[in-house]
């Protein structure tokens, strides 16, 4: 997979004390932009993404669909989604095994709003990761 490097990144927060180093993020990339996010609707212009990340976040969410169909919003015609998780095993950090999700679960729920598998790895011991795309 080739990953191009962008002039700028967004970097959105649904809750204050989640983004802990703001600073950080802005040393390692000063183009960053910071949002504070209320709601589902992420500050990101229709179909104007190469890439989003979500991690170790989708487990957290209840309702899923609206969060899964923004995302597809803002990805570009060939845009991809990276979801890393915690496995849902006992891991030695993380959630509790019982508000984990199973690899096969993230990839049917992400399938069901029209994205695409295109490749899924171990991430260590503790984690997965799943991308998928619109095409």
């Amino acid at each position: 997979m080739e990953i191009k490097q962008s002039r700028h990144s967004h970097v959105h927060q649904h809750t204050p004390d989640r983004l802990e180093n703001p600073d950080r993020v802005r040393e390692l990339n000063p183009a960053a932009t910071l949002h504070q996010v209320e709601g589902d609707v992420l500050p990101v212009p229709d179909r104007s993404a190469d890439l989003a990340l979500v991690a170790t976040v989708l487990h957290e969410i209840p309702e899923k669909a609206p969060f899964i169909r923004e995302i597809h919003r803002l990805l570009k015609p060939d845009g991809r989604l990276a979801v890393i998780e915690f496995h849902a095993r006992i891991t030695p950090f993380g959630p509790p095994p019982s508000e984990r999700l199973s690899q096969e679960d993230v990839i049917t729920q992400l399938e069901t709003h029209g994205l695409m598998l295109q490749d899924k790895f171990e991430l260590g011991a503790n984690f997965y990761c799943v991308i998928l795309g619109k095409s």
